[in-house]
C-alpha cells in the first residue's frame, strides 16, 4: 500500500486469544495504522504513537 508516497508494510499481529480475529499494523513515521485481517478490502484507520502506545499498555494488562 502506498500511502503520501512511501511503501507500507502490514504485519499482523499475533493473535492471542480464542478464534482468528485478529488485525494488522503497518507502521508510519507520525502514525500506526490498523485494518482488519480477514478482510483488507475494508478501509484502516490509524492512531498516533502516543495513543498506540497507550493502547498497548492498556491491552498488555488485561
Amino acid at each position: 500500500m502506498r500511502e503520501g508516497g512511501r511503501v507500507r508494510l502490514w504485519e499482523r499481529v499475533e493473535c492471542v486469544r480464542q478464534g482468528d480475529d485478529c488485525v494488522e499494523v503497518a507502521l508510519t513515521v507520525q502514525v500506526i495504522c490498523v485494518r482488519d485481517s480477514k478482510d483488507v478490502t475494508r478501509p484502516h484507520f490509524a492512531v498516533g504513537r502516543k495513543e498506540w502506545a497507550r493502547f498497548v499498555g492498556f491491552a498488555a494488562g488485561a
